[in-house]
């Protein structure tokens, strides 16, 4: 099912009759957050550099679908306690996403469901990696077009409000010889950040 969404998307997107409305969009963010969950008793604080790009088709004038992904890099900011570990990483997510375009404003949502990790960059105390797997939650974009300041060509611009909320349940240790073990947890492993991002776009 989640392929068959994801390859939908996609020939929706490379059709001759989409190209000649196709929006490409790059929100590069940096952003504040927290880790929370009913295992984690400080809560670190987390700053994230993040990356997003989509490209969305435009079926009618003010409605737009299409496909979106991120990276980013997660630095823990608070205090790292021992029993609670460091949340330092990368992460990474693929999601579909719907834009609303009204004048200089353009607002996305992202169900994210699909796709996607966060790696940890440091190793357990039995040298084991670890990353969590199977994300749930979601993204949410507010720009405003500043192009008529600054005119570049073909690319327009702005800035742009960012959020997004995401959980984990799953989670892999893997040992130095590549095998991996498939983990549950009790609970979720919560994710959240709010930030700010300098947004990019054309259409083709």
């Amino acid at each position: 099912m989640k392929k068959y969404i994801v390859s939908s998307l996609v020939l929706a997107l490379v059709s001759a009759q989409a190209w000649a409305i196709v929006d490409v969009r790059s929100n590069t963010s940096m952003s504040y957050g927290k880790a929370t969950g009913d295992f984690i008793s400080s809560k670190p604080t987390l700053l994230n550099y993040t990356e997003d790009l989509s490209v969305l088709y435009s079926a009618i004038p003010v409605i737009q679908l299409g496909i979106g992904g991120s990276y980013r890099f997660v630095r823990q900011t608070s205090t790292v306690y021992s029993e609670v570990g460091n949340y330092r990483g990368t992460r990474w997510e693929v999601y579909p996403i719907l834009g609303l375009k009204l004048g200089r404003i353009w607002t996305g949502f992202a169900p994210v469901w699909l796709f996607g990790r966060y790696n940890m960059a440091k190793q357990t105390v039995g040298k084991l990696d670890v990353y969590y797997r199977e994300p749930l939650g979601g993204k949410v974009f507010l720009s405003y077009d500043m192009s008529s300041l600054l005119p570049l060509s073909i690319i327009n611009w702005g800035i742009s409000l960012t959020g997004d909320y995401m959980t984990f349940k799953k989670y892999t240790l893997v040992n130095s010889a590549g095998v991996a073990t498939d983990k549950d947890m009790d609970s979720r492993l919560r994710l959240w950040s709010v930030g700010m991002a300098l947004n990019f776009n054309f259409g083709v």
